[in-house]
């Protein structure tokens, strides 16, 4: 064995308590957990107690989501825990790199300086967590290797959904159990802020009343019915949470820090950690590449609704194909989401998608930073289809509740929330509005049963046409 390797290994094994302690501390209190860490920890706890041989968690997400929070949290967890049963360790692939090593060796130097028998069911089970694994780009076929061998060894990984895509349908289907890590929710950015938590079942009953009624006015009278828990939830935090929630916080990292300035610097050199590494994992990349994603992004901030690909290619110069790859790479990496029209044959579809920002905080530091020719309303609101968008894209992945589209005719409804057969239109804007757009998209497409209109109003009620409920914001900041 490398005795550099040994050497490294032991050092890691002394310091790992106290790294792990620091990356869970955040202004001198320990950060309370976000809703994935309960997921992580089951699997690994089933794994301990009850021999469950679902063994690999992954855990995939935008730069700045938290990822190495959940990880150290979950080191800490079972540290404390499971001490006696279990050995656990933590390497930072950033860190093996550097120093000149391979995954490869390093769970096996690992597991020989543990003295591991992984195939005796009696042996001492070990658990090993992973950061930043994109830092190697066998990881997938070492992991698979070292995980069949041995029985009684349990992976939690993290990486960028770039890597994550790009893994064998063996691996994430099969073997791994993938759990996503998105921007946070309002209600998750208060726990986190302020330890401020939801109210039991009223974020699922706000959503099951929102997308799940029959018509206007049975979603009118269920969110009703949940009006005073949420005006009792809202009276306990700070009235401008929401404002800053919308244009700073839905990425954690931005909470340690006080100045807007600040934040968006930072949030320009995780985009540029994007296009730098992840992009890379999935696209043919050289520098034309990475100037015309930056550019890309920064047209993507101001556009005001869909783009044409081919408009938009000959806008940056590029050939239409690889302005398509580029878009592609930015969804995997999960900064942008793909929302195509309902309805258009294929051709139209392909041209005419509209991309929303996973985080708003993306698009409001382009605004900071750039400047912007469109009004405050049409900002704001542009910030606030990122927030919808990111809602309705979490419930398809965590929850798999229907698909979201838009409605490309002029004077549309934003987005199209289809579940099977049926679907609810849904618009977003700042300021007053009537549910015109909603109304034309119902016409338009009778699968949607009624639509949803949120805007600046104070009351929850169904507009004229009786098709449509016209709903403020706060009800969409605790139903997410």
């Amino acid at each position: 064995m490398d005795i550099r390797l040994a050497s490294y290994i032991e050092q890691q094994i002394k310091i790992c308590p106290t790294l792990m302690r620091n990356k869970t501390m955040q202004n001198g209190r320990m950060l309370p957990s976000r809703n994935i860490f309960v997921k992580v920890r089951k699997y690994v706890v089933d794994f301990i107690e009850k021999d469950n041989d679902r063994r690999w968690v992954i855990i995939p997400g935008l730069r700045g989501t938290g990822k190495t929070t959940i990880l150290a949290q979950s080191y800490l967890y079972l540290a404390q825990s499971y001490a006696d049963k279990v050995d656990i360790i933590y390497f930072s692939l950033d860190d093996v790199m550097m120093a000149g090593f391979n995954l490869y060796d390093l769970i096996s130097a690992y597991l020989s300086l543990r003295s591991f028998d992984g195939q005796n069911s009696r042996s001492r089970k070990t658990i090993i967590i992973l950061d930043e694994l994109q830092n190697d780009p066998r990881w997938a076929a070492i992991l698979k290797t070292f995980y069949d061998k041995y029985s009684n060894l349990f992976f939690i990984c993290s990486g960028s959904s770039a890597v994550y895509l790009q893994t064998s349908a063996d691996v994430a289907g099969r073997r791994a159990n993938i759990e996503r890590l998105y921007p946070m929710s309002f209600t998750e950015f208060e726990v986190i802020k302020t330890n401020k938590y939801p109210i039991k079942d009223l974020k699922n009953n706000l959503s099951s009343a929102l997308y799940d009624s029959q018509s206007a006015e049975e979603c009118r009278n269920r969110l009703l019915e949940n009006n005073n828990l949420v005006n009792n939830y809202l009276s306990q935090i700070d009235i401008n949470d929401w404002n800053y929630y919308v244009r700073c916080g839905s990425l954690p990292f931005t909470l340690s820090m006080q100045e807007p300035s600040e934040i968006y610097s930072q949030i320009m050199l995780t985009i540029e950690k994007v296009i730098q590494n992840d992009l890379r994992q999935i696209i043919s990349f050289d520098d034309n590449t990475a100037i015309a994603a930056r550019k890309l992004i920064g047209l993507l901030a101001d556009a005001e609704d869909s783009i044409s690909v081919v408009k938009t290619a000959s806008i940056l110069g590029l050939n239409k194909n690889t302005l398509s790859a580029i878009l592609d790479a930015l969804c995997k990496a999960e900064m942008l989401i793909d929302v195509v029209p309902l309805g258009s044959n294929f051709t139209a579809a392909k041209k005419e998608h509209k991309y929303l920002f996973s985080s708003p905080v993306i698009r409001a530091a382009f605004y900071y930073l750039n400047g912007s020719p469109s009004s405050e309303n049409v900002r704001t609101g542009r910030l606030l289809e990122d927030v919808v968008g990111l809602q309705l894209y979490k419930m398809n992945g965590i929850y798999n509740k229907g698909s979201i589209f838009y409605d490309r005719a002029k004077g549309g409804a934003d987005f199209i929330l289809k579940r099977g057969e049926q679907a609810v239109a849904i618009e977003v804007g700042k300021g007053r509005k009537t549910g015109r757009q909603v109304a034309s998209t119902i016409k338009r497409h009778p699968c949607c049963k009624y639509g949803i209109t949120i805007c600046d109003t104070d009351e929850i009620v169904v507009d004229e046409t009786k098709q449509s409920v016209m709903i403020p914001w706060r009800i969409i900041a605790l139903s997410g």
